[in-house]
């Protein structure tokens, strides 16, 4: 049964068009448009999707979203958890985080209001949710608190694995300057500064911190075989979609931009996952800035 509806909701509107198929073990492919949403109203009416590092409580700001959903059920109508496949991208403008524990971590780095509250004009990534996991590919979020880049992995046993590379530089000076509530994103800058790694392992209530440049530059490389899957499936459900949510180049230190992706031919995720690792070995590691 092919399916289509437009509605409003959450201040913004949702437009879906998909297939739902009742024989044997029932199953459904939507594809979803939404515009405009407040995701601060989208995550308290669903129970925060059932996870804790970041809830209503936690953020604002305007969401749009592409997103292909496949779902399915066995013969007694229970939703087939392993089964779940989201692809998606998000664009979330005039954003702000509230109060996320999980940050506080870098208050010895960085001043802790910052951390209480962080502010960003536009964060653009991709997730996918797979196999009972949640993989959020390599991103750049630009900040006032700080500039990062981002790859994570949450089960949803609610175990993590989250890698950072933070911009040290404009670290150490936020560390020294006078405290500007409502300070703009810091540029994506690189003259003159450098790089601190970090790996968050463990689970929600408990987890270790590390610095550990080497398990975040691998992190990053393979957390490109799951943007370039979300892409490729979100390409075939909205023809045209383009790519977002990349370093700027003058932060890129891998060596891979938007042209290059474009120009590869497609490949199983193990060959891709080969050709990264020997681009990498090519690659002169720039630490810093």
């Amino acid at each position: 049964i092919d399916f289509f509806f437009e509605t409003s909701a959450f201040e913004g509107s949702f437009k879906g068009n998909g297939w739902y198929d009742y024989e044997g073990n029932p199953g459904m492919e939507l594809h979803l448009l939404s515009q405009q949403i407040e995701i601060k109203e989208l995550l308290e009416a669903f129970d925060d999707f059932d996870q804790e590092v970041i809830t209503y409580k936690n953020i604002k700001g305007k969401t749009d979203a592409h997103s292909v959903v496949r779902a399915f059920w066995n013969e007694q109508g229970e939703h087939l958890m392993d089964e779940l496949e989201v692809y998606s991208d998000l664009d979330i403008q005039n954003g702000e985080l509230l109060g996320v524990d999980m940050l506080y971590q870098f208050s010895n780095w960085m001043k802790l209001r910052d951390l209480m509250h962080i502010k960003f004009s536009r964060l653009q990534n991709r997730l996918e949710i797979s196999d009972e996991r949640i993989y959020i590919p390599h991103m750049f979020v630009q900040s006032n608190a700080m500039n990062l880049s981002f790859a994570g992995e949450h089960s949803f046993e609610n175990e993590i694995d989250y890698s950072f590379k933070i911009n040290a530089g404009q670290v150490l000076w936020n560390k020294v300057r006078k405290y500007e509530a409502d300070k703009s994103p810091l540029p994506a800058r690189k003259d003159g500064m450098f790089n601190m790694f970090f790996k968050l392992r463990g689970t929600v209530e408990e987890y270790e911190v590390e610095n550990d440049r080497s398990a975040v530059r691998t992190h990053f490389k393979n957390s490109l075989v799951h943007e370039e899957i979300i892409y490729n499936e979100l390409r075939r459900a909205f023809p045209g979609l383009p790519r977002g949510g990349e370093e700027p180049e003058m932060w890129m230190d891998m060596g891979l931009n938007s042209d290059q992706r474009e120009n590869r031919p497609l490949q199983s995720p193990r060959l891709k996952t080969e050709s990264l690792a020997r681009m990498l070995e090519k690659e002169e590691f720039i630490e810093g800035f």
